[in-house]
C-alpha cells in the first residue's frame, strides 16, 4: 500500500467532496487498478463516520454488464442508485478507461442511464471524479509506470487554493473579451465569450485537476480547428481530429475514423455545437497521457468541447456529448496562438503577458511553493 493513496483519499472527502460525519456518499470504482484507492476512500469514510453505497467492478464486468444489459436489469440499477440518493449527498468516482465499443442498443441504455442518475441526481450534489494511471496508459506514452503514477500524485496533490489565485488574473482578461482567435499551422477559429462566466477548476470535479474555462456563444463559433492529441470515444482513438464551424455548428469532421466521428456528432442537434473552450494549466502535467480527465489539464494545451455546456457555464447548448478534444500548443506539437480580441494571451503554449506568466509551468510550480503567494494579490492588468 502506498501512503500517499491515505493522504490522496483524505483530499478527496474533506477538500474534494466537502463531507463530514453523518454524511453519506456514493462510491463507484470501476478497474481492478483503481480498487486500491478506493479501498483508501471507504476505510478513511469509515475513520470519520461517512456511511458509504460502494460498487466495485473489474473492467470486464463493467463492459460486460453493458454488452449483456437488458431493460429490466437497466431499471433496477436505475431504481438502486435512485434509492441511494435519497441519502447520499456526494459520489466519488473512481473510474478506469474503458474500451469498450457501445453499441447503438447499449449507448440508448446508457444515454438513460445518464439522464435519470447522472443530470437528475449527481450533478445536482457535490462529486469528484479521478483515475489512477494504468500499465497501459504508461505504455502508451513510452515512459515507466512509476513516473506515471509520481505524475498523478503530484498533480493530485499541488495547492489548489494557490492555483486558484493565480488564475484570477486569467480570469480578469476573459472578463473583458469579447472575441477569441485560435491559430496555428492547422488551425484558424473564432468564437465570442463575451458575456459568459469564468469557472476556475481547481480540485472540487476531477482530481487531477486545473483548468479555467468558459464557453462560447453558441452560434458565433466561424473557422476549422486540427486537435492533435489522441482522443478516446466509445472506445475508439481518434487522431488528428479536424473540424470545421459555420454559424456555431461542425459542418464536417474528419479523423482516422471519419465515420465513427460522425456517429458521435450525429446522437443529437447539440452535439454538433460547443459547449466549453478552457485553458490547462495545471504544471506537472506537460505531456499526453492517453486520458481526457489527465490531457485536458496539460499545461500548454486547450480543449474546446462539441457537446453540451456546464450549468455554471450556460451557453444553450444541450447534448448527451460532452467530447474534450484537446490541442497541445507546445513548440513540440507545433506550437500556436491564443488571442482575446487584439492581446497575444499566449504563444507555443507560454502566457505572453507579464501578469499571465505566473501561469507558465516553471513559474507556476515556484508560486505553488511560496507560502505568502496569498498576499501577493495585487496585480495590474495590462490592456
Amino acid at each position: 500500500m502506498d501512503k500517499r493513496l491515505n493522504k490522496l483519499a483524505k483530499t478527496i472527502v474533506d477538500y474534494s467532496l466537502e463531507r463530514k460525519s453523518g454524511d453519506t456518499i456514493i462510491l463507484t470504482v470501476r478497474g481492478e487498478e483503481q480498487f486500491e484507492l478506493g479501498h483508501c476512500v471507504q476505510d478513511y469514510c469509515k475513520s470519520q463516520n461517512i456511511k458509504v453505497f460502494a460498487e466495485f467492478l473489474t473492467m470486464d464486468e463493467y463492459n460486460s454488464r453493458w454488452k449483456n444489459m437488458d431493460e429490466t436489469q437497466l431499471q433496477n440499477i436505475i431504481d438502486r442508485e435512485k434509492d441511494w440518493y435519497q441519502t447520499a449527498s456526494a459520489t466519488c468516482l473512481i473510474r478506469g478507461v474503458s474500451s469498450y465499443q457501445f453499441s447503438q442498443e447499449s449507448s440508448k441504455k446508457l444515454n438513460r442511464y445518464n439522464h435519470e442518475i447522472t443530470d437528475g441526481y449527481r450533478l445536482k450534489r457535490p462529486w469528484l471524479l479521478t483515475s489512477v494511471p494504468t500499465e497501459e496508459m504508461a505504455k502508451a506514452m513510452g515512459v515507466d509506470y512509476e513516473t506515471l503514477y509520481d505524475i498523478y500524485l503530484n498533480s493530485c496533490s499541488i495547492d489548489y487554493n494557490k492555483l486558484s489565485l493565480a488564475m484570477d488574473r486569467l480570469v480578469e482578461y476573459m472578463k473583458k473579451a469579447e472575441k477569441v482567435r485560435i491559430i496555428n499551422d492547422y488551425t484558424n477559429l473564432e468564437f465570442k465569450i463575451g458575456g459568459l462566466p469564468q469557472v476556475k477548476c481547481v480540485g472540487k470535479r476531477n482530481l487531477p485537476d486545473g483548468e479555467l474555462y468558459t464557453a462560447p456563444i453558441k452560434d458565433s463559433v466561424n473557422g476549422y480547428i486540427t486537435y492533435n492529441i489522441p482522443s478516446i470515444q466509445n472506445g475508439i482513438t481518434h487522431e488528428d481530429v479536424f473540424l470545421y464551424f459555420e454559424n456555431g455548428k461542425i459542418v464536417d469532421a474528419r479523423s482516422n475514423h471519419t465515420k465513427e466521428l460522425n456517429q458521435a456528432f450525429n446522437i443529437d442537434e447539440g452535439a454538433r455545437y460547443v459547449g466549453e473552450f478552457s485553458f490547462g494549466l495545471n504544471p506537472f502535467i506537460t505531456m499526453p497521457c492517453n486520458s481526457i480527465l489527465y490531457d485536458e489539464k496539460i499545461n500548454g494545451s486547450l480543449h474546446f468541447t462539441p457537446g453540451a455546456c456546464y450549468e455554471r457555464c450556460d451557453n444553450g447548448n444541450k447534448s448527451a456529448l460532452h467530447w474534450d478534444l484537446v490541442q497541445l500548443q507546445t513548440p513540440q506539437y507545433g506550437g500556436g496562438q491564443i488571442w482575446f480580441d487584439d492581446i497575444l494571451i499566449r504563444e507555443n503554449g507560454l502566457f505572453v503577458p507579464e501578469d499571465l506568466k505566473v501561469l507558465n509551468p516553471e513559474n507556476l510550480l515556484k508560486t505553488l511553493q511560496e507560502s505568502d503567494f496569498e498576499e501577493n494579490k495585487n496585480f495590474k492588468l495590462e490592456k
